[in-house]
């Protein structure tokens, strides 16, 4: 039992550190150069923070979900999480989402999920999905091209 604990608080604490450095790193690179779109990859998907100073001054953040946070921490620790983890894990997913501008995801069962935690308050029903399903990895889809020019509408003057 000792050992599962130091294992998950490892983990945390590395992630933690992580995030201190990325938050760190990306305001400090957004200070001397002003960014338009800060991307993020996730696992963990809190990363999308890092963005917060961007996102302050008028930056779009993308989180690029590849991997369903419940099913993979499960499968990194070898048995279903318990209640209270499962709760954080899928709290944390949510947030995340909610932070970010845009929302790219692998396929479409991960998009539905994505879909399913933004928040549609403030939403008109004529307003494009926030998130997509690219169905090959690396490549933009044909009519995919729209949400490329959302973002640069946004994008502030240098």
């Amino acid at each position: 039992m000792r050992k599962q604990r130091t294992a998950a608080t490892r983990y945390a604490l590395e992630y933690g550190g992580f995030f201190i450095w990325a938050f760190s790193l990306v305001s400090l690179l957004h200070l001397r150069r002003r960014y338009h779109v800060v991307y993020v990859h996730n696992m963990p998907n809190f990363l999308v923070f890092a963005g917060l100073l961007p996102k302050i001054t008028g930056a779009r953040i993308v989180l690029d979900i590849h991997d369903p946070t419940v099913e993979l921490l499960a499968c990194i620790r070898g048995r279903e999480l318990s209640p209270r983890l499962q709760r954080t894990a899928i709290g944390e997913e949510r947030i995340s989402i909610s932070f970010a501008d845009a929302v790219i995801t692998v396929n479409e069962s991960m998009r539905q999920t994505a879909e399913r935690d933004l928040p549609s308050a403030g939403r008109s029903g004529d307003e494009p999905p926030r998130s997509r399903s690219l169905r090959r990895p690396g490549k933009i889809p044909p009519g995919d091209s729209r949400s490329v020019a959302r973002l640069q509408r946004h994008r502030r003057p240098p």
